[in-house]
């Protein structure tokens, strides 16, 4: 199932995901290491997916990767 909405927690170690489908009902938490996050959100994510990540430094920088992922934005 594709998830409409997700939370991402950044920590140096682990990062936690959390993600709702579009009734708004939860279907998956889960804890990733930074190298493999960033292919796991996009494999569930739906096209137009809203994702939530905390503001400094480090979230730009994935906010950054995302979007070059994703769309091939630089």
């Amino acid at each position: 199932m594709k998830l409409t909405r997700i939370g991402v927690g950044i920590a140096k170690q682990v990062f936690q995901q959390h993600g709702t489908d579009r009734f708004g009902q939860i279907v998956g938490r889960r804890h990733l290491f930074p190298g493999r996050w960033l292919q796991a959100l996009c494999e569930v994510a739906e096209p137009g997916c809203a994702i939530g990540i905390e503001a400094c430094c480090g979230p730009h920088h994935w906010a950054r990767q995302l979007r070059v992922q994703t769309f091939g934005l630089q």
